[in-house]
């Protein structure tokens, strides 16, 4: 899926949506660039501020206040001055405080015209369900090196018993873990309409075992139900 090709015809038609979640491994200088197409129809890094263009990310204590939600509010609200849409970007979606999201759910339920918004974060469940629900969500996996997937394809094409073997193993050992979570991925993301909530459930599962002292085999177990063949 290249989701650049996807994006340019999306501007180009005018049929962007309002709100985007990007959960995974999203890159901001992705939607940076979609920012910079809005304005130039350059897909690439601008070397100047963008008129239509706010980055938001988290304060100095790691989270993102009701009060920046407000300034969401108001930069969306303007009429755009040099681009099709005014785009804010969300930055570790995964910090805003409770307020924070409830405010920009009424913004995403009576959305602007002009606006455009991007939330990126690793995980869909970090969100209250009526915000995520609202958003179009797109899964994103870029690794940062190339990603062995022998055993994420035998794992896909393995019975439900070999599967559960499979796990028992990696789980043993947190590289190896990694490397096999990595690779199914990899392997999912190359039918992503498909395996949308399969991607979705293992994102949010990587992060539950990724963050807290759960059961790793447990988690990857109660996966596996969402996977399709």
């Amino acid at each position: 899926m290249d989701l650049r090709k996807i994006f340019q015809k999306l501007i180009k038609t005018n049929n962007l949506a309002q709100g985007y979640l990007m959960f995974g491994r999203p890159e901001v200088d992705f939607v940076k660039k979609i920012a910079n197409f809005l304005e130039t129809e350059e897909w690439k890094l601008s070397t100047r501020p963008l008129i239509d263009f706010l980055f938001i990310e988290p304060d100095e204590k790691g989270k993102i206040s009701l009060d920046t939600a407000k300034r969401v509010r108001g930069f969306l609200w303007q009429k755009p001055i040099q681009s099709q849409r005014r785009l804010v970007v969300i930055d570790q979606a995964e910090t805003l405080t409770p307020q924070a999201q409830n405010a920009l759910l009424k913004i995403v339920e009576e959305p602007p015209s002009y606006g455009l918004l991007f939330l990126l974060a690793p995980d869909p469940e970090v969100l209250i369900s009526p915000l995520q629900s609202r958003l179009q969500k797109i899964f994103c996996n870029k690794p940062s090196r190339k990603v062995n997937t022998n055993k994420a394809q035998t794992f896909l094409k393995s019975s439900s018993i070999k599967r559960s073997a499979i796990i028992k193993t990696v789980v043993s050992d947190k590289d190896l873990l990694k490397e096999f979570v990595r690779g199914v991925m990899v392997e999912l993301d190359k039918d992503p309409i498909r395996n949308f909530l399969a991607l979705k459930e293992l994102s949010h599962r990587w992060n539950m075992i990724s963050r807290y002292n759960t059961n790793k085999k447990l988690q990857l177990e109660a996966w596996t139900r969402y996977l399709i063949g």
